[in-house]
């Protein structure tokens, strides 16, 4: 099966449970004829994409093979994972998900990392994420996979009121933005609420919401990429006067919030 890109990011337990399933081997799938893939998973200490000689690897995680069927393997003792005896065709290849298990993400692609930001590895330098084509010929030995510490802050970001000076009976539209300041993608959620007398009339803004009294109450189940920005709002009608506050708030995701106090934002709303 192929894989998609940004999506990948949700495709967490399954890739765990099936290399349960295969008895848990490390390091190599099986040895004989055929293309082999094979690299070295490590942790990237000073985040650069590099793998220097004093930074560790990663023993006992799990890599995926996706083409035609679907091959799991562990790393080695020595951070060392390989899929021999390929038969030819399309492949891509997926990093497992370590935020639960240390707090790491996959570290920034292209130099030593051949894995993306979400952990999904294609054919190298192909800019549409194309399919590695493996045939009998093929020895790639340094398709390595590194991970950061993940450093997330979820924040608050702007209040947009698209109609100056409403009046009652006005219908018009409110937003509120959070973003994802950090070095390693994160679910991005916002819950934004309004004072009474502002009627919720519907959802609006491109996060994925619903409504609840005098909330909308957004989030993306998969992970922003670091430096996302993203709304959630509402178009209103004002019923009645209105004295109190519009707020906009996030809450944690994947990864611990670094700096929990910029996660609210208010601004005060009177409508005479």
């Amino acid at each position: 099966m192929e894989l998609g890109n940004r999506a990948l990011a949700r495709i967490v337990s399954a890739g765990i449970v099936a290399g349960a399933l295969m008895g848990g081997m490390a390091g190599v799938a099986s040895a004989d004829q055929g293309g082999s893939i094979c690299g070295t998973v490590w942790h990237d200490v000073n985040e650069d994409g590099v793998r220097d000689a004093n930074e560790p690897v990663i023993p006992n995680h799990l890599v995926g093979l996706h083409g035609n069927g679907d091959i799991y393997v562990n790393s080695g003792d020595d951070g060392r994972y390989c899929f021999t005896n390929i038969a030819e065709g399309d492949y891509t290849l997926r990093s497992n998900d370590r935020s639960l298990l240390d707090q790491t993400s996959w570290t920034h692609p292209g130099r030593d990392s051949k894995f993306d930001e979400y952990g999904a590895g294609y054919a190298a330098g192909d800019p549409n994420q194309g399919p590695i084509h493996v045939t009998e010929k093929t020895r790639i030995d340094d398709y390595d996979s590194g991970f950061l510490d993940a450093r997330v802050d979820l924040h608050a970001v702007q209040i947009i009121v698209t109609k100056q000076n409403p009046q009652v009976g006005d219908v018009f539209e409110i937003y509120g933005s959070v973003g994802n300041s950090g070095n390693a993608p994160e679910q991005l959620n916002g819950t934004l609420t309004l004072p009474e007398g502002l009627t919720i009339l519907d959802r609006a803004g491109g996060m994925p919401s619903y409504v609840q009294g005098q909330q909308v109450i957004g989030n993306f189940y998969e992970r922003r990429f670091a430096g996302d920005v993203e709304f959630v709002g509402a178009t209103v009608r004002v019923d009645k006067p209105v004295n109190g506050e519009i707020k906009i708030e996030t809450f944690r995701g994947v990864f611990p919030d670094v700096n929990p106090g910029n996660n609210v934002l208010t601004q005060p709303i009177s409508i005479g």
